[in-house]
């Protein structure tokens, strides 16, 4: 039978990481860089994305770096950004991710979180 100090303990140190990620990712845009930065490099397609993002928002990240995140990572990928640099040159390719980086993160994050962010934060905390 399960320690019941054991299970406060696992229960104490979700809710640390819970917090802990919130107060990092929580809706400033700092959070929409760094999901930004993380995104860009990431080899990912949209649909491994999707659940990656949906669990960043329930550990507290802001829909909008979530966004930043769902919209930077599949379109700017390794394999992406070679066949852009091979037959379009390097000046497209620099034209593509910072279009793509602008976009993410003014158009869809930034007014994600300036509109909507506070009322889906709640949202996302109350189905934990």
């Amino acid at each position: 039978m399960a320690d019941p100090g054991n299970y406060h303990c696992r229960n104490d140190l979700l809710f640390c990481a819970r917090r802990l990620f919130r107060n990092i990712f929580g809706g400033e845009f700092s959070s929409l860089l760094i999901m930004l930065v993380v995104g860009i490099p990431l080899y990912i397609c949209a649909s491994a994305s999707t659940p990656i993002a949906a669990a960043m928002v329930l550990k507290g990240l802001s829909p909008g770096a979530a966004l930043v995140f769902l919209l930077a990572g599949p379109a700017t990928n390794a394999a992406t950004i070679t066949v852009i640099a091979k037959h379009l040159g390097r000046a497209a390719t620099i034209v593509y991710i910072s279009v793509i980086s602008i976009l993410s993160l003014i158009l869809a994050g930034w007014s994600i979180d300036s509109t909507l962010g506070s009322r889906l934060m709640s949202l996302s905390g109350s189905i934990l």
